[in-house]
């Protein structure tokens, strides 16, 4: 199995309000969530983000809805939803990279306006950002670069050993905390190292990227068949309670007792 990359996401709010911008060019309406993560082309601009506490986004025109969802790598996923007596048409799709999975749901009430949700959610990408930071060096004309990345209110991206990320706030008091509180504490002279008040290590690069994966603990596996095409696959949980393939594919449990993979392939236990 080859392992796909689909993009790189820095910090998610669980709790977010969209933009909406007209496409150019076209009647099309760009949404993008406040954090910047994903965006998608909405069919016109009768679509307006919904309030709802079940959803991380909820996107309606007052008839059709389509649906975001949020969880992160190992969480368990729920059950794919089909359609009922609200909405006689349901498309879901799934997005991830190794951090987060995103859920893509579009329900429309007759086959006249699914084509339209079917396009939007087609439309939904992660949207890729630059989170290599430079260092600033030491010695002349390192100071106003310094200065910036420090001020307060400014913000770094930090990664964990695993590849999860966590953003940090830079305060008056010269302490930098993320929306948790926990403290972030740089640890080496160049600055590319830091540990937090709870003992995690922690660098401004991703380990991924620089090869510098902890070593999994393989003691634990379980055998996964694909009864579509009778493959099976090893996974193994990992020291971060993660289930993995050789690959670093990460494989999700659902309620239902079936695997799934970063893909959408469901998997039973052998």
């Amino acid at each position: 199995m080859k392992k796909r990359m689909i993009g790189t996401v820095l910090a998610i709010c669980l709790c977010t309000i969209g933009v909406l911008s007209v496409g150019a060019g076209d009647k099309t309406e760009t949404f993008t969530t406040s954090d910047g993560v994903l965006s998608l082309e909405l069919p016109d601009d009768s679509w307006q983000e919904i309030k709802d506490p079940d959803t991380w986004v909820s996107l309606s025109n007052g008839s059709e809805l389509i649906t975001l969802l949020h969880y992160r790598n190992g969480d368990e996923l729920p059950r794919p939803t089909v359609a009922d007596d609200t909405y006689d048409n349901v498309c879901q799709t799934y997005l991830s990279n190794r951090n987060e999975v995103f859920i893509i749901t579009g329900f429309a009430a007759d086959e006249e306006h699914f084509e339209d949700v079917r396009d939007a959610m087609e439309s939904v990408k992660i949207n890729i950002k630059d989170t290599k930071q430079a260092v600033a060096g030491s010695g002349s004309g390192s100071s106003a670069g310094s200065s910036t990345e420090n001020s307060v209110g400014s913000t770094k991206t930090l990664y964990y050993q695993n590849g999860n990320t966590v953003t940090i706030t830079r305060y008056s008091d010269g302490s930098w905390k993320d929306d948790g509180g926990i403290v972030y504490t740089v640890d080496s002279d160049d600055g590319s190292v830091w540990t937090n008040s709870e003992g995690s290590r922690l660098t401004i690069y991703d380990p991924w990227e620089a090869g510098e994966l902890p070593p999994a603990s393989r003691t634990n596996t379980i055998t996964l068949i694909n009864e579509e095409n009778g493959d099976s696959v090893i996974i193994y949980e990992d020291e971060n309670g993660e289930w993995k393939d050789s690959q670093d594919n990460t494989y999700f449990l659902r309620e239902d007792g079936l695997w799934m993979d970063p893909y959408g392939g469901e998997w039973g236990e052998q």
